[in-house]
């Protein structure tokens, strides 16, 4: 996916397989959904920053074409730790704003 926009303010874009989002922000994205329409895929959400109560959620991404009971024929990603901080500096440090 490609980050263009964090908390109303346009960025330089760029590409990513993961979000760090906290509570109170917001980012708008571009999903590439170039792959086998024949198939579904995972979407996973996992808690960062703080140690969870919940194991990571997961949703389908499904194309119109197939049963959105049709599970995807990979297992489902694993989110980052919630503890890796390296992992969401990386991150931080990726988000540049129009003018930087």
């Amino acid at each position: 996916m490609v980050v263009v926009e964090a908390d109303g303010n346009y960025l330089q874009p760029f590409e990513t397989d993961d979000l760090d989002i906290y509570s109170g922000e917001s980012y708008s994205v571009l999903l590439k959904t170039s792959q086998d329409p024949s198939q579904n895929y995972w979407i996973s959400f996992g808690v960062r920053a703080r140690k969870p109560q919940t194991p990571q959620a997961l949703t389908l991404l499904n194309y119109r074409t197939n049963s959105a009971s049709k599970l995807p024929l990979s297992p489902p990603p694993v989110t980052p730790r919630w503890d890796d901080y390296a992992h969401s500096k990386a991150f931080t440090k990726q988000s540049q704003g129009l003018g930087s």
